[in-house]
């Protein structure tokens, strides 16, 4: 048992030291920019004109994750029908961030653009199925423990 404690507690500092670091919404949209200059090769007026699109993604964002954090804080779940709104309204706003990057882009810029966005959402899945994995052998792990503790 001892060893299992340890082992939890050494997750928990590996998944700690993994936390990236707490930027402002400001430097956020900076670096934000800046990958994307390099990445796609901006010019100074497309800096520009990018820059407000992420700065309100990031405020959205931000907003967004604090009263999702309030939710499960006060337990209340979305009904099925708030779950569609945000989900509507989700997919609406990346249809207009998306027309207003292909206003500014330019066609080669914006196709790697669409490249980079569909490579950034394959690795966020990959990573979300790997979190779902290890909350799976958590669950199991705790399920066996209390079973185990139970025959005791």
């Amino acid at each position: 048992m001892l060893a299992l404690g340890m082992v939890f507690t050494t997750e928990a500092q590996q998944r700690r030291m993994k936390r990236k670091p707490n930027f402002t919404p400001e430097q956020k949209v900076e670096l934000a920019v800046k990958k994307m200059t390099l990445e796609l090769d901006l010019s100074a007026r497309q800096q520009k004109e990018i820059t407000p699109l992420i700065t309100a993604q990031v405020k959205e964002r931000e907003a967004h994750r604090k009263q999702r954090m309030e939710q499960r804080k006060s337990g209340k779940r979305p009904s099925s029908q708030e779950l569609f709104a945000m989900q509507s309204e989700r997919l609406d706003k990346q249809i207009a961030f998306k027309k207003q990057m292909k206003e500014i882009l330019d066609k080669d810029q914006f196709q790697r653009f669409e490249k980079m966005t569909h490579a950034r959402k394959k690795e966020m899945r990959g990573k979300m199925k790997e979190r779902m994995e290890k909350g799976q052998k958590r669950r199991m792990m705790k399920r066996w423990m209390n079973d185990n503790d139970d025959k005791r």
